[in-house]
């Protein structure tokens, strides 16, 4: 990796919305060679996407998002991925973590707000 294509990786980095000829002034550099840098970094595979990052707080969606640690007992013959999969299968579950120490699982979940109760009933 040389620098051009290291400089050109972190302009994208900054602002995934920069273009090539934006680019190119701000390196001084012709639109072409930025082009090109960032076709080869593309297809490569170093470029793997173009991401948006958003400002959740000022999204009117009353999302809230909660960490529970969860002690569960093995199911015989399946362990914990059984118990894994039933609490997956809830709307509210975005993941599942096995995990080591007191506690079996780490649920990550998404509800409304808090103020209305309890975000999930997992029975």
């Amino acid at each position: 990796m040389n620098e051009l294509q290291l400089k050109v990786l972190e302009l994208l980095k900054e602002d995934a919305r920069r273009d090539a000829e934006l680019i190119a002034t701000m390196l001084d550099r012709s639109i072409e060679e930025i082009k090109q840098v960032i076709a080869e970094l593309e297809s490569d595979h170093i470029i793997v996407k173009y991401a948006t990052v958003v400002n959740w707080s000022k999204v009117d969606d009353e999302k809230v998002t909660a960490l529970i640690e969860v002690q569960i007992t093995p199911e015989r013959g399946r362990g914990f991925e059984g118990i894994a999969e039933r609490i997956y299968l809830y709307p509210e579950v975005k993941s599942v973590y096995l995990m080591s120490g007191a506690y079996d699982l780490l649920v990550e979940i998404e509800g409304k707000k808090l103020e209305r109760g309890c975000l999930v009933r997992i029975e």
